[in-house]
């Protein structure tokens, strides 16, 4: 799941840059959030397990899962606040905690599957 969450983390990324490109301001902040989750999965078992040999145990995978989520959503609820709209507000907030609390439950089962 990690190479996953780096192609994740990458479109992530290249839509923010595309949108400070054409000075979207508020929808490169929009999207960033996005990257919390994946962005977190990989530090914690691509950096920590395989390039500085430290074991996570899967229950602090889980909450740095659950971290990541709150932190985003958290993040996702300020940024909404530039939105003018109460419509595209609203979507934005449950499309992309959707996609946060979805990215977050595919990656804590499969951190307690691996054990």
């Amino acid at each position: 799941m990690t190479i996953e969450c780096v192609v994740i983390v990458g479109i992530i990324l290249i839509m923010s840059f595309i949108f400070w490109r054409r000075r979207h301001i508020q929808w490169l902040w929009a999207t960033l959030p996005l990257v919390l989750v994946p962005l977190s999965y990989v530090v914690m078992n691509f950096l920590l397990n395989e390039v500085l040999k430290i074991t996570v145990s899967s229950m602090v995978g889980v909450i740095v899962m659950i971290a990541a989520v709150g932190i985003s959503c958290v993040w996702l609820g300020l940024v909404s606040n530039g939105f003018k709209n109460k419509k595209t507000r609203v979507s934005y907030i449950t499309v992309a905690n959707t996609f946060n609390v979805a990215l977050a439950a595919i990656l804590s089962s499969n951190i307690l599957t691996s054990i």
